[in-house]
């Protein structure tokens, strides 16, 4: 359908380009006869208006976007006729025909009643404005329908195309914050309770919070606080009873048969009143001052003694000591005895006294010399006869001799 200006619309368009302004205000549509456009100053049967959605105005021309839908329409019609209006110059309450077309019945678009079908559509109008540079229209929203395009991009809008705030949404005491994020506030519970479906999350991390404190102090509670006893675990009863087999370790009291202590130190001690064995041996004055508290009193008593043997080699002198390798500590005492003789000999070491040997033999006694050398927990004791002939039986260490010797620890 072609709009045409009318006279009064081409009076429009002189005084616009003049300097005055085009004011569009409606759209109409009827069925009534057709009229010459020039003198039409109204539709012959206007059916509905259409409100103007936009307006687009372009070098010479404005097209004018209309939407409607056939809500009102009782009984459906042929569209024949079509009316653009714009405001009056010379009075703004007042609308003239600015452009009118027509359309002949049989080729003019049915609108359907609403009680038929349902319709909506956009109709766009193309009307002349010549070089007109004051052009506007009259905008309604009152009749604003959204095409298939537009609703699916506003309904794929997942930015809130509404800004819709979270007040309106009911969540304004949400804090906007992710879920791990959360600083739920609460206040520890006195007693330890169950959880209660449907309870604020205040209240029920309160009962959490006594649980938990409650869990830390039993986990270190290390007072036995169920009470479990020896045999629940396999463990042996408090009060029970071991042969002396099956101690290995520690160390046993006196009142249980032991000594109560975890070494043991030579120690002198008074002489007993009866005549002992030792004191018959006639060892030197230092020898016994070494080994008794006084020249009468009573030997050490050793922790340990170590047995072992030896074969002469004939040695004799300073040059060729014999020596002894002792791989815990420094004996106290040394007794060697020649088998089948009755030569034998006794070493003396204290912390005061290492200076010799005494060998006894049916004939008398010969002094040694001995000294003492250490390696960590090692230690080495070696003697000779200083005399300058050859005596390796007085030395002890006899060619081919064996020997035995006990070292008192």
């Amino acid at each position: 359908m072609t709009l045409n200006l009318t006279n009064a619309g081409l009076n429009v368009l002189l005084r616009a380009l003049a300097g005055d302004n085009i004011v569009f205000t409606k759209a109409q549509i009827g069925n009534g006869e057709a009229q010459a456009p020039a003198t039409a100053d109204a539709l012959s049967n206007p059916l509905l208006d259409l409100p103007i959605q936009a307006i687009d105005v372009s070098e010479t021309n404005a097209t004018l976007q209309t939407k409607f839908n056939n809500a009102e329409v009782e009984a459906g019609f042929r569209h024949t006729e079509t009316g653009i209006f714009v405001q009056n110059q010379d009075d703004s309450s007042a609308e003239i025909l600015y452009a009118y077309g027509t359309q002949p019945e049989a080729t003019a678009d049915y609108i359907a009643a609403s009680g038929d079908s349902i319709l909506e559509t956009q109709m766009d109008f193309l009307v002349f404005v010549g070089e007109s540079t004051n052009i506007s229209a009259i905008i309604s929203e009152s009749l604003v329908y959204a095409s298939a395009a537009e609703l699916k991009s506003h309904v794929d809008n997942t930015e809130n195309p509404h800004k819709v705030t979270s007040q309106q949404v009911g969540l304004g005491n949400v804090p906007n914050v992710t879920t791990n994020d959360q600083k739920p506030t609460y206040t520890e519970a006195t007693a330890l309770v169950g959880l209660t479906s449907g309870e604020k999350l205040s209240v029920a991390f309160g009962k959490i919070a006594k649980a938990v404190t409650d869990l830390i102090t039993h986990i270190t509670n290390k007072n036995n606080p169920h009470e479990v006893k020896a045999n629940q675990i396999g463990a042996a009863d408090e009060v029970h009873e071991h042969s002396a087999t099956e101690i290995t370790k520690g160390i046993l009291g006196v009142p249980r048969g032991g000594t109560g202590k975890g070494s043991w130190t030579a120690n002198r001690l008074p002489y007993p009143s009866s005549a002992s064995a030792f004191s018959q041996l006639q060892f030197p004055s230092a020898a016994r001052s070494a080994l008794y508290q006084d020249t009468s009193g009573a030997p050490y008593w050793a922790q340990s003694a170590i047995a072992g043997k030896y074969t002469g080699q004939g040695r004799t002198g300073s040059s060729s000591p014999n020596s002894l390798t002792f791989s815990d500590g420094c004996p106290k005492l040394i007794f060697i005895k020649q088998r089948g003789m009755i030569r034998y000999g006794l070493l003396f070491i204290s912390e005061s006294f290492s200076s010799g040997f005494v060998v006894l033999t049916d004939t008398g006694t010969t002094s040694l010399t001995v000294s003492v050398s250490t390696s960590g927990k090692s230690a080495t004791v070696s003697w000779y006869y200083n005399s300058q002939e050859s005596h390796p039986a007085n030395q002890l260490d006899g060619l081919g001799s064996v020997y035995d010797y006990v070292a008192i620890m």
